[in-house]
């Protein structure tokens, strides 16, 4: 399986109406955004805090650059300002070049933390799969619930970098 394969299954995910996947909204789930080989792998828990990602797009490609524009933001809870803070701090941090930009759960939510079942569901169908295709040195987490689903992951071959939010 490849990346594009991966991230076109995530687009058609088959669980978005399940009940585990109750609490989305009505648009295709985000695979992510970035380079297929990356050093970095930046992981969200949950995209609903990128709002116009909640639109439907009419493509994949389309979601994926609004999911990017929104991942970018620099507004008070912008992801934006993390990623400009490491691009800082990290010579080699170039988006897309060597980082892929992606969440846990791939389905925006109604809720800011997505339940439990549907962490679980987006864990062992896509996460495992993106780290193995992508193999990121270091993955950078957003967030302590972000960092504690990566530990439950199965062979780790990448340093984990958790990164908080400031308030």
């Amino acid at each position: 399986m490849s990346i594009a394969s991966l991230e076109w299954r995530i687009y058609n995910c088959p669980h978005t109406n399940s009940d585990e996947c109750n609490g989305r909204l009505n648009c295709h789930p985000i695979a992510g955004y970035g380079s297929t080989h990356p050093k970095f792998l930046v992981l969200g828990i949950n995209p609903a805090l990128r709002k116009e990602v909640w639109r439907f797009c009419k493509s994949q490609k389309e979601l994926q650059e609004k999911y990017y524009e929104e991942c970018m933001r620099t507004g008070r809870f912008g992801y934006g300002v993390l990623l400009a803070k490491l691009r800082d701090q990290i010579p080699d941090f170039d988006i897309p070049e060597n980082v892929y930009l992606s969440d846990i759960v791939k389905c925006p939510t109604k809720l800011g933390l997505p339940s439990p079942q549907m962490i679980e569901k987006c864990r062992t169908a896509y996460l495992q799969n993106t780290i193995e295709l992508l193999k990121p040195k270091i993955i950078i987490a957003f967030g302590k619930t972000t960092a504690t689903q990566l530990r439950y992951l199965q062979n780790q071959s990448f340093r984990l970098i958790e990164v908080n939010h400031p308030s």
